[in-house]
Formats: C-alpha cells, structure tokens, sequence
C-alpha cells in the first residue's frame, strides 16, 4: 500500500537506481537489482551455472513469470499497461526493483504518472512499476523462506498493476482486499493472509468499506467467501470490469465496488441471492471458525475456515437474562453500514412450550437489513446448527422462535447493507446504523401479565376535546388533538418514535396554522416493553401562525399520525372543530 509506506516517511516514488537487471526467461519482467551494499539481493554470491546472475534473481524471473502466466492467461485479466511511451523504460516489459525497503514491508506498486507516458487508450489506465524487498530478513515469518515471500509479494502486487490498468480511481478497499484473495488463489500453501485475517475477526461490527487499521487487507475473507459459494474465481474478475465500466472516482465518493459486487452477486446466483443476503450469510460463515468451524452445517463455512481466528467473546453482544431492553442510540454493539452485530441469548430462562418473540428496532438507513437466526440445539452437540435468514426492509422485525428451551443458544446476526459507496461516513462521523431489541420473559412482562386493553389497539386519530370549544368556559384552557398509537397481538408498541401534525384551515380553505410535536415513548427505566399507553395528545392554543387569536368559527384540522422518520402515515382524518369566543 503505496500511502502505508508514505505514512511511515517515505515520499520520494521515483524508480530506483540499481546498477543491474535480468529479463525473465518468458519475457514478461525486467528485474532491477545490486549484489553490493544493503540493497544486494539474497544470497547474492551464489550463482551455480555461472552465468553471472544470482541464483535468487532468477528464480524471481521464474516465479515473476508464473505470476504473469496465472492472472494474465489462466484467469482472463487485462495485461499491465505498457511503460513502452515512458521515458527511460522504452522495453515495455513489468519492471520489478529489488532493493532494501523500510520497516519491514513486502513491496508495492506505483503508478508511473509521468505527463509523457500519456493513458495510451483510456483515462482509466496507467502503467506502473513494481518495487519488492530485495531479501525479507527484516521479516522474520519469512528469515528462512524468502521465496515464499516472494511468491505472495509477486502475487499481490502484479494484481495492483492489474487494478491500474482496469480502474487507477477505485477504492483502495477493493485493490488490497482482493490482492491478498489473489495470494490465495496462486499460492493456496502459504497461506500469509493468516496473519492478517484476526483484524477483521476482532472487529466484526467494522465496516467492509473501513480501512482502519489494515482492516481492508483483513476484508479478504469477503471475496474468499464470494468465490467459494459460487465455485468461481470469475465473481472477483466481474466486478473489476465493472469497476471500469462505471467510470472515475473521486476521493469522497467512495468507489464503485460494492454496486459492482452486487451486480456480480446478482448475475452469479441468477437472481436468487443479493447483496443483503450474502453480506448476513458471511457473517454466519464468519461465526463458524476456528473452534466452531465443525459445528457448521453442511455445506456452509470456509474450506479452510478451521485455520481462522473465532469471533472474540467481548464483540459479541451476550445475554443471558431476561427480560432485557437494549436502547438503539446507546447499544455499544450497533455495526457501521455493511458490518454485522452478533446478538447470543445463551442459558436464559425460557418457559416450556413457548415462544421465544424478540423484537427489533432497526434504524431507516439503510434500506435493506440482512438477518439469520441461528439456533444451537442442547443434545446432541454435533451438526444441530439451524440457521434462517431473511432479508428486510422495514424497522421492525419480530422474532417467533418456538420452543426456545430445546436451545443452548440462539444468536441474530444483523447487517446493515447498502451497495451506494457513498453512503460509508468518512473518517470522523459519528453515524452508525442502529440497533434496539427488547424481549420479555416469554410469558410476557416481568410480571407475567399483560394488560389486555393495550392488545392489538390500532393506529387512530381521536376526536378533539372540547368541541366546540365555547373559550369563555375553558379557563384559559386548550384545545387539545388526541391520537391513539398502535400495538402488537403482544401488547408491544409498534413504534417507540412517531410524531404528531395537525394543519388547520378556514372553511374557505386558507391556512391558519400547524401545530407538530413528537412521540418518544421512553421504556428503558421501566425494563418492561409492553404498552402502559397508547393515547397522546397535542394542544393548540387557537392562535394563528402569526401568534393572534383567531376568530370564532368552524375549523378544519387536518390530523396524522406518522411513523419513524415521518415516512409512514399510520393514521389520518379531517374533522371540523367549532370556537366559540
């Protein structure tokens, strides 16, 4: 990652200056390199057929050309842009630079910006160059085994001059999540990528778009589960092309890639799967590793997901008491947007022959919010996972799990998904999707009994009081508009956020004033969820916008009642209301 290594100091990207070079035997790589000084190459002084070239250099050429061969010819990408029209590197071959590079890094890849190489056929290119560690002894993982770090170095960073070919603007998100899926494609033994996945495990409610602290790298397990559910290494190759297709980025409007990834999704699965169920299904695949990972069902997991780091205990949202009520805007669990929450009822106390019915207040952004259920039978322990998932689009979902007690735990995973690149906040913005549950003790409220008059009680707009409203008999009173707000079958409130407007009007139609005020139901203190009332009211002084008294006469209101956001009318009427001065 070119700005990792000038974060760290390094500003100068201009080619090296190495006093020696090897063409590749198939020709696809010149290879830059020194036997003197702290950029020699490893094991410089061997050289077993003579021919005045190290040993290592050459098995460079040969694993640099099997690179070549694999992306280029075995998997269809585009060949790098030629650095033909460059000044000072006419042999349009892919340079590599094998040289001492600090801190301990692999390699990277520049894009040669250079005004007189020109983009050749499309704005979209530009040629580039490669620069690798000359031996890996700073980097003890791979002391004894520097070929191996060659090998995934070659891997990725060939695939980044790729990326500059198809679309230099893309999200850097996408160039290193799937440069390191590619180490794996060619090099499935090494397995390097262990090293990184732990930072996307150890922060499963971190966006897929995030690129804090290496986590794009780590999210290479997203395109490992694409092309593992879909038996195809082409998905990742569709959505590059499509990255090129839709055209330049800018800085803020982060890339094209997650449209692009559920195009692919779309076409690879023939319509039956798309983004927002592929992003909750990986998050069930991400739940079955390490330890876990033979607890999966058949047919779901990593191939080598065994070899994973597990999900840790303190990320996971637990609970092991009822009833509960988690408050959405101060869950310290809630995801960033395509992230997921692991929310685990593990050894509660459930009432034989129930339902176990859970609700879920999600927030309206996004649209779309992926979710399974995923059930973990008492006896026996082995192969009795049972996983459900749905994909929603509304703010509320309800859970009906019957017979809850045959479970040692059941746990919902949640993800927020949206495919508009731009709607991940920036560095810096405090916006997450949100997530309030509450659930009672299965039979009901803490106390076992539910109040019967707050069942089922539909949405309504209620009948002013007084009305008329005669003034001089009030005693400075108001006139007040009443609203009924709705319940469940289980005496739940439908929505603990609504609002309140009435428009009034003169009987020839001219406006007179509107009057707005919102509900917030508060059930936090109380830790029971269930309705305790279902009236509200909002009052108006009979003023008119510009604050004078109106006169006496018959009013028309125009009353709603809207649900969150003020997106759903859930109730709404026109009544005449009479004032008498």
């Amino acid at each position: 990652d070119r700005r990792l290594i000038q974060s760290l100091g390094a500003q100068d990207f201009v080619r090296p200056t190495l006093d020696r070079f090897y063409d590749s035997p198939q020709g696809y790589w010149r290879i830059h390199y020194t036997t003197t000084g702290s950029d020699a190459v490893y094991q410089a002084d061997v050289d077993n057929n003579g021919n005045g070239v190290p040993d290592y250099v050459e098995t460079i050429g040969l694993i640099a050309d099997s690179v070549y061969d694999f992306e280029v010819n075995q998997l269809g990408y585009p060949a790098p842009l030629s650095d033909a029209t460059c000044p000072n590197n006419d042999d349009g071959k892919v340079d590599l630079y094998l040289h001492n590079i600090q801190a301990g890094f692999f390699g990277f890849t520049v894009a040669d910006t250079n005004s007189a190489c020109g983009f050749q056929s499309t704005p979209m290119s530009l040629p580039s160059w490669i620069e690798m560690d000359n031996d890996f002894q700073q980097i003890s993982l791979y002391r004894n085994r520097p070929l191996d770090a060659a090998r995934v170095t070659l891997a990725h960073e060939f695939f980044h001059t790729i990326h500059f070919t198809i679309d230099w603007s893309e999200n850097r998100v996408l160039w290193e999540m799937t440069a390191t899926w590619m180490e794996e494609q060619m090099y499935d033994d090494i397995n390097d990528y262990y090293t990184i996945i732990p930072l996307f495990y150890d922060h499963p409610s971190r966006s897929l778009q995030s690129d804090v602290d290496l986590h794009h790298y780590a999210s290479t397990v997203w395109a490992l589960y694409l092309t593992e559910k879909y038996g195809s290494r082409d998905i990742i190759k569709h959505v590059w092309l499509r990255c090129g297709e839709l055209g330049l980025n800018t800085p803020t409007d982060g890339g094209d890639y997650m449209q692009a990834f559920a195009e692919a999704i779309d076409s690879a699965s023939g319509g039956a799967d798309n983004l927002a169920s592929d992003m909750n299904e990986f998050a069930v695949w991400n739940y079955f590793t390490g330890i876990y990972a033979a607890d999966a069902p058949n047919a779901l997991g990593f191939s080598e997901g065994a070899n994973y780091p597990v999900i840790p205990f303190d990320s996971l949202d637990h609970v092991d008491t009822l009833p509960v009520f988690v408050v959405a805007d101060s869950n310290s669990h809630n995801p960033d947007l395509n992230a997921s929450t692991y929310i685990r009822f593990e050894n509660v106390n459930i009432t034989q022959d129930s339902i176990f019915n859970p609700r879920f207040s999600l927030s309206a952004f996004p649209n779309n919010w992926g979710i399974s259920e995923i059930l973990e039978l008492r006896r026996p322990r082995d192969s009795n996972i049972v996983i459900d998932t749905f994909v929603v689009d509304t703010n509320i979902f309800d859970a009906a799990i019957p017979n809850p007690q045959q479970y040692r735990t059941i746990t919902f995973v949640l993800t927020p998904v949206d495919s508009n690149g731009s709607h991940f906040p920036p560095p810096g913005s405090t916006f997450k999707p949100q997530i309030g549950y509450f659930s009672g003790d299965i039979a009901g409220p803490a106390d076992g009994i539910i109040d019967s008059q707050f069942i089922a009680v539909p949405a309504a707009v209620l009948t002013p009081y007084p009305n008329p409203a005669v003034v001089p008999e009030m005693g400075g009173a108001d006139l007040v508009f009443r609203f009924q707000v709705p319940t469940t079958d289980s005496a739940l409130y439908e929505f603990t956020s609504m609002s309140l407007v009435v428009d009034l009007y003169t009987v020839a139609g001219e406006h007179v004033a509107t009057i707005k005020e919102p509900v917030d139901i508060q059930i936090g203190a109380r830790q029971d969820p269930h309705a305790f009332n279902v009236t509200y009211s909002m009052s108006w002084d009979m003023h008119n916008q510009s604050g004078h008294e109106v006169a006496s006469g018959v009013y028309l209101a125009y009353a709603r009642l809207y649900g969150p956001g003020g997106k759903q009318t859930l109730a709404e009427d026109r009544v005449k209301v009479a004032i008498i001065r």
